[in-house]
């Protein structure tokens, strides 16, 4: 049954890398590095916001869902991605860009209610269903820019920003189709849930927000010492050396999902270390099958424009593997509601990020940018590592989660 569950999340994740993958090729042809750049920023700080709104709709909607319901959770919820939005366009538009500010509301908000509609699947163990509307967005959007492209006679990097919200809009109608629930007005704000879903929410989305500052924090030190073709560049980089995560991200969705609904540690423990092991030898296959690829393929594809880009990759793949190891860990700790253990991690390679960064980017640029990545990935991965095998042992667990959440 778990092998049936992982090789259909496989599947969906791979499709979505397909996807991924050709939208990458095509907007880098279409708008070159510098427009990968614009893209790549901005989509980065709208993703900043969009964990702020996640508090009440990712991961404590998971966590919640059995003792709390999805009724009561749905309208808090709601009015937090409301406040939230408002609250980041508002500063946006203070800030003196009108547009910018309608595509973060528009971004965050769409985001935020996917999210939770993603959330409950994965409770309800419904990963049928969010295996196939998780690829929905990328799809939508690659259809889209091509249309605007080839039919609209759009030229313009920023005709991305639309198809992306247009693509939100539809996969979020598509989404509540497969909900059936009843909106409980009455009293639905409850302070006691919003105090639980807050509770757990918020550690969550700052391991979450801390472990993004790890993949993405390089981008804004390119942007400040080289400029935004530089970040184009990195970010396609970025992109396919992260692909591989395919495998990680495939199995530690099922691993989620069984841990939240099954609270025998002896097998969670013993699935959560095989599922760990496989996801490193799977990503080695894969990261091995992307390197041997001759940089003038990825020239061919991408354009001349992104020279250099194996060297890039080749950097970054000790840290990127590491990551793949420690994926199942790190949501093991998550459905166990033992975050902090994620934000001490995260924490680690962060300020190691930082330091090497402002070293390494001014003098080496993409090398230096991603040496800075790689070894802030191997410090929080082996961090993890180091919990899980010294703090997560089996007879502990439980007063590990009192000791560290006290």
């Amino acid at each position: 049954m778990l092998e049936k569950e992982f090789i259909k999340s496989f599947i969906s994740k791979s499709t979505l890398l397909v996807v991924n993958f050709l939208l990458v090729i095509i907007t880098s042809r279409f708008w070159g590095a510098d427009g990968r750049g614009y893209i790549s920023i901005m989509v980065t700080n709208m993703g900043v916001l969009a964990i702020i709104a996640n508090v009440l709709t990712n991961s404590s909607v998971s966590y919640y869902y059995s003792q709390i319901g999805i009724e009561k959770m749905f309208m808090p919820a709601i009015l937090w991605v409301f406040i939230v939005s408002c609250a980041g366009s508002a500063f946006v538009w203070f800030l003196g860009s009108f547009e910018n500010a309608m595509f973060l509301f528009g971004f965050v908000a769409l985001n935020a209610v996917l999210a939770f509609y993603m959330s409950v699947f994965v409770s309800q163990q419904r990963l049928r269903i969010y295996n196939i509307i998780i690829v929905l967005p990328a799809l939508f959007s690659l259809i889209l820019v091509l249309f605007c492209e080839y039919i609209l006679n759009i030229h313009n990097y920023r005709v991305y920003y639309y198809c992306y919200l247009i693509s939100l809009f539809f996969t979020c109608l598509i989404s509540t189709t497969f909900l059936k629930f009843k909106i409980q007005f009455s009293n639905s704000v409850s302070i006691t849930n919003v105090k639980l879903l807050m509770s757990y929410g918020w550690k969550n989305e700052l391991s979450g927000f801390v472990q993004m500052l790890n993949y993405r924090l390089a981008y804004y030190f390119l942007l400040y010492y080289i400029g935004h073709k530089s970040v184009g560049l990195f970010s396609v980089a970025v992109a396919f050396s992260e692909s591989v995560w395919v495998v990680s991200r495939s199995i530690s969705l099922v691993i989620f999902s069984k841990i939240l609904n099954d609270k025998d540690l002896a097998r969670n423990k013993q699935l959560v270390t095989k599922a760990a092991v496989l996801s490193l030898l799977g990503s080695v296959v894969l990261m091995a099958g992307i390197l041997i690829i001759p940089e003038k393929v990825y020239l061919m594809l991408l354009g001349v424009e992104y020279a250099g880009i194996k060297v890039i990759m080749l950097a970054m793949t000790p840290g990127i593997l590491a990551i793949a190891f420690v994926n199942p860990i790190g949501h093991f700790f998550s459905a166990r509601g033992i975050q902090n253990i994620l934000i001490y991690k995260s924490l680690a390679g962060l300020i190691l990020l930082c330091l090497l960064a402002f070293i390494l980017i001014p003098n080496m640029g993409h090398i230096g940018a991603a040496i800075s990545i790689t070894a802030s990935h191997i410090v929080s991965s082996g961090v993890l590592w180091f919990w899980y095998r010294k703090k997560a042992n089996l007879l502990r667990v439980g007063k590990l989660a009192l000791q560290i959440n006290s």
